[in-house]
């Protein structure tokens, strides 16, 4: 069978779920350019498992990982344009289709902001521990990043597969 194009209207979650990582994508992109040209030229690019700087480089780094932001935004966004591409844990049909695509498109959306959210985390942290007023990304931030990350995806899958 092939599947169905559709056009799976937003609902006004989802704007607020679109409008606010457009918002974070924004921000950071604005406050890593005000705050760049203060940075030193080394700063943390790698941090351990505890949340602690543990490697050292040039500041041209951010801008590696402000790109990083913004690729991954652009590529789920390009992404959510396909939702019939998409690998499914249940057989589509004609009825079950628009369902299915919605559920996905907000996994996708909700990954989205996350990964927003994170990274943006990061480059914050990076900029404040270069200026030393913060000390590490927290030993909190490793554990939660993977529960939210996994708890997304296993509550798209049990939504997708009722």
């Amino acid at each position: 069978m092939s599947r169905p194009i559709l056009n799976i209207p937003l609902k006004p979650v989802d704007w607020v779920i679109e409008g606010v990582t457009l918002f974070l994508v924004l921000g950071i992109v604005v406050y890593t350019t005000l705050h760049y040209s203060t940075l030193p030229d080394t700063i943390p690019t790698h941090y351990g498992f505890s949340g602690k700087a543990d490697g050292f480089g040039s500041k041209v780094t951010l801008l590696v990982l402000l790109g990083a932001l913004i690729g991954m935004y652009i590529l789920l966004l390009v992404v959510a344009r396909i939702p019939h591409k998409f690998n499914y844990v249940v057989t589509l049909t004609e009825s079950n289709a628009p369902r299915q695509y919605y559920i996905a498109l907000q996994m996708i959306r909700i990954l989205k902001l996350l990964g927003v959210i994170i990274f943006s985390y990061i480059i914050l942290t990076t900029i404040q521990v270069a200026h030393g007023k913060a000390m590490s990304l927290g030993v909190w931030f490793i554990p939660l990043v993977l529960v939210l990350l996994v708890t997304t995806i296993i509550i798209y899958a049990v939504n997708s597969s009722n």
